[in-house]
């Protein structure tokens, strides 16, 4: 399987569990990857209701924890600095546009390798998402636990 493929099936996975948390009234067929070259978010689907909406994934992790934790040997006993990334890739995603005609939401989910709890990282994006300028009418967060972070009213 390629990397695209495998990306694309990854994200459906996660985007499946947020449904499964949030009880969200998601036509599960309509579910389809956005298109990258159109500029449009990771995924395209429908309410019930049959409009379209758009979700961009954003993966919060430590990659260079990640990258760390893959080159480790037993015997290696190596010292890892890290911190928290959530903020970076918060903002980097708050600084997205999309080209679609329908409404645009931000799924924001924590992945391992990531040190940071849930309860320090909802309170350090929260009020980014709440004051930052951007273009998603609503804005998630996935850990062990579903909160919303923004709700355009």
């Amino acid at each position: 399987m390629k990397r695209e493929e495998q990306k694309e099936t990854y994200e459906r996975e996660i985007f499946l569990a947020f449904i499964n948390m949030t009880n969200l009234d998601i036509d599960r067929e309509s579910i389809k990857k956005g298109n990258e070259k159109n500029n449009e978010p990771d995924i395209l689907c429908k309410l019930s209701s049959n409009e379209w909406v758009g979700f961009e994934l954003g993966r919060l992790t430590d990659s260079k924890l990640r990258k760390a934790i893959n080159s480790w040997e037993p015997v290696n006993g190596e010292y890892i600095r890290t911190r928290d990334r959530s903020a970076d890739i918060t903002k980097n995603k708050l600084n997205k546009k999309y080209n679609t005609q329908f409404p645009t939401e931000l799924l924001l989910y924590k992945e391992n390798p990531i040190i940071t709890p849930d309860n320090v990282i909802i309170p350090t994006i929260k009020p980014m998402c709440q004051t930052s300028h951007h273009y998603y009418s609503r804005i998630w967060f996935m850990g062990k636990s579903v909160e919303i972070l923004y709700e355009n009213s």
